[in-house]
């Protein structure tokens, strides 16, 4: 799910959980990669992700050419201080 606009032109991507069958064989770097396309069609230009900081998690970073953010959206941080904030530019 993208959440557009939590800021001006950037998208939150939101509750990406593949199943268990589908972790590890692309699934999740497709979705992502979609949901990207949804955040550029409604006008967002940078997409922003925080995650729980679990083995899936350490997966989805390199796969999903999110790279771990420097200074996490402070709204974002304030909610979930213990993830991972990533984000890139789209």
């Amino acid at each position: 799910m993208v959440v557009p606009h939590v800021r001006p032109a950037i998208a939150q991507l939101a509750f990406l959980h593949p199943g268990r069958d589908f972790r590890a064989v692309g699934v999740g770097r497709g979705l992502c990669a979609d949901l990207e396309l949804v955040a550029l069609r409604v006008g967002d230009t940078e997409i922003v992700v925080s995650a729980t900081p679990l083995e899936n998690t350490r997966v989805l970073l390199p796969g999903s050419r999110l790279p771990a953010m420097a200074w996490p959206l402070p709204e974002r941080f304030e909610l979930e201080p213990e993830d991972v904030h990533m984000g890139k530019v789209i």
